[in-house]
């Protein structure tokens, strides 16, 4: 049996932050494609397809066609003349089970739009189905459609996700008959969905601004809910335009790696060609004394080129800008402008016999790429990788040609198989002042922490916010990427803006101690000592992000620890309620949660946050009053626009027991 645990917290919000609007629910499109025949990035077919199947001698011709739609602004058209007997030609768009919302026990709905011209012994068929690892079918459906029909018809096939499902494929197929045939037509507005009801992020920024590389996140409508910048890896480049769908204000850029081009990778998504260097520049190549082409350390198949060269500048830029128009990037990320490049990759080549020599040739690589990728309207990230300073040359004058630069290793850093701390406390106030040199240059901030690390996280992300402005961007993860990257429920805290400085309030600037600072709505106190706990006063009552209310008075800090509190309204009362108040495993409850306004004045945007705990699973759309599950943190938030004075709102959604 259960019932549920009582630890609801509020947030009062002055009316001048930023909170977010609150948005409708939609289906969630399973596709990650919005639904519509809208992009070929990579021509003929729409995003996300492939052709899977293409009879010998069968000529069948697919394009985006901008002259009819059921939707949007064009379908896809097929058309194949004069096809030879008992052939086939067959598309496919498939789905991971676990990525975007798609899971075992899921019952499928999928629908299309279709229209035919002329059908001449013509079979199009559409389909899905689920298979195992093998590619073995666990379910399927079908739909064949052989006359001519030229209105737009609706089609739907539904089937179950059954347990030992790897992946969901759906298709379309056109077959011909004995005698051979032709046919024409037009698909649009495919939607896959599980039944589930999403909130569509708003289109407003968060006060704690999130970055991260989406070939960790499956699931294209929560990266776009949570994270505010985003790098594509080539893997991915597909799903750029749904995460500009769910999230207006989301960047997303194009992932490309400056100092090398890949021989594995295809043409198409380097920002050089291999293939092409090889035949036609291999003097671009950088090569040591015994005339070896060098490769990255870790990276065999990346090979360093000369990024000092003019012609090679131009071609990458050229191409770069061209990829990132194709897929509706935001910009792009340029990877490996490190100060120490050489010496990381343990090589000497003979075109640059110094460190210095290569600093210089890759600040002619930025500047240039840069200026081209600025000028077409795009903008321009750099992973600049370690810590770096006013006193860390050459980076003053790399940040003047970025948008934003990545600092991968930033207060713990990830050096021969272990994580370390910075040493001295003096170091430690280096990395955090250096938030403040960037200028008007987005800053993105990496810690290193494997997911177990909550504490360790929360440390790392309350060292940026302790200098933490407009231009800063924040991220965990461990080393490798290999894992997913780590999102806390302190990222949705809205601490408002900062009004002060940090300030050191315990221990000593030789071996560190608390530091302080405020924000118009929190609080941020970061314990940067190795060893000692120190006891600090709090001032007011605050809350943290999973809802534990810290009450005025004094509150211990381990060493390496902090806490991130927001402002805890005292002239509310809340209640928390399940019907029934009891449960076992399987049963829905309800939850309702009741906020009374007890003060003399009229509350503006107020924020209720409420942990549910694991042992409950929300049910998708099911929040009243436009309230948002965030399924990582584990966290329901409401915000309610204003109660009048003695006015109550009553708040809920249903949940079913683990």
């Amino acid at each position: 049996m259960f019932a549920l645990r009582r630890t609801i917290g509020i947030l009062g919000m002055a009316s001048l932050l930023m909170v977010p609007a609150l948005a409708g629910l939609e289906p969630r499109d399973i596709f990650a494609t919005t639904g519509q025949m809208e992009f070929s990035s990579i021509p003929p077919l729409p995003d996300g397809w492939r052709l899977l199947e293409q009879s010998s001698n069968l000529d069948c011709r697919a394009s985006l066609d901008t002259t009819t739609a059921s939707q949007g602004r064009s379908s896809l058209k097929v058309y194949c003349p004069i096809a030879p007997q008992y052939t086939t030609w067959a598309i496919r768009n498939l789905i991971l089970v676990g990525q975007n919302g798609l899971k075992v026990g899921d019952h499928l709905q999928l629908s299309a739009d279709v229209k035919t011209g002329e059908m001449q012994n013509a079979t199009v068929l559409l389909q899905i189905r689920s298979a195992d690892a093998q590619g073995n079918t666990l379910s399927s459906a079908e739909t064949a459609i052989t006359a001519s029909n030229s209105s737009w018809q609706t089609y739907r096939l539904q089937i179950d996700v059954p347990e030992g499902s790897v992946w969901v494929s759906v298709g379309i197929r056109v077959r011909f008959g004995k005698g051979g045939g032709w046919c024409t037509f037009w698909v649009d507005n495919m939607l896959l969905n599980n039944g589930e009801q999403v909130e569509r992020p708003a289109p407003a920024r968060r006060v704690i601004r999130t970055f991260t590389y989406f070939r960790m996140h499956p699931d294209v409508y929560e990266t776009a809910r949570r994270f505010d910048i985003v790098t594509l890896h080539p893997v991915n480049w597909l799903a750029v335009r749904a995460l500009r769908y769910y999230n207006p204000n989301i960047e997303v850029y194009a992932y490309f790696n400056g100092p090398a081009t890949s021989s594995t990778l295809d043409g198409q998504w380097d920002a050089l060609d291999y293939a092409f260097v090889n035949a036609n520049h291999p003097e671009w190549f950088l090569s040591d004394s015994t005339g070896k082409r060098l490769t990255e350390k870790d990276y065999p198949q990346n090979y360093l080129v000369d990024i000092g060269n003019v012609e090679l500048q131009r071609r990458w830029a050229s191409r770069a800008i061209a990829i990132a128009k194709q897929f509706g990037f935001t910009g792009v990320y340029i990877d490996n402008m490190v100060r120490n490049y050489l010496s990381l990759q343990a090589v000497s080549p003979i075109q640059y016999p110094s460190e210095a020599a290569y600093q210089t040739a890759m600040g002619m690589f930025l500047q240039a790429v840069s200026a081209q990728i600025k000028q077409a309207g795009l903008k321009v990230l750099a992973n600049f990788g370690y810590v770096w300073a006013d006193d860390d040359p050459p980076y003053n004058e790399w940040m003047r040609y970025v948008d934003g630069a990545l600092a991968e290793n930033w207060v713990r850093s990830y050096w021969g198989g272990s994580y370390r701390f910075y040493s001295s406390f003096d170091k430690y106030l280096r990395a955090v002042n250096v938030l403040t040199k960037h200028g008007n240059v987005a800053y993105l901030a990496q810690g290193r922490a494997v997911e177990a690390e909550t504490l360790t996280q929360r440390f790392l992300l309350a060292s940026a916010l302790l200098n933490a402005d407009a231009h800063t961007y924040f991220h965990t993860a461990n080393a490798g990427y290999t894992e997913n990257a780590h999102y806390l429920p302190d990222y949705e805290l809205s601490l408002g803006t900062p009004v002060e400085t940090y300030t050191l309030i315990a221990g000593d600037t030789a071996s560190g101690g608390v530091l302080r600072r405020r924000w118009s709505q929190g609080l941020v106190l970061v314990n940067a000592h190795m060893t000692r706990s120190f006891t600090v006063p709090l001032d007011s009552q605050y809350i943290d992000a999973n809802g534990i209310l810290y009450p005025p008075g004094m509150v211990e800090l381990p060493p390496l620890s902090a806490l991130i509190l927001a402002k805890a309204g005292d002239k509310m009362q809340i209640t928390v309620s399940m019907t029934p108040s009891t449960a076992k495993p399987g049963d829905t409850v309800s939850v309702e949660v009741t906020a009374k306004n007890l003060s003399a004045e009229t509350l503006q945007q107020i924020t209720l946050r409420l942990p549910i705990p694991n042992s409950l699973s929300y049910v998708v759309g099911s929040a009243t009053q436009g309230g948002v599950f965030d399924a990582v943190s584990g966290i329901m938030t409401w915000t309610v626009p204003s109660l009048a004075p003695g006015a109550l709102v009553t708040l809920s959604f249903r949940a079913v027991v683990r």
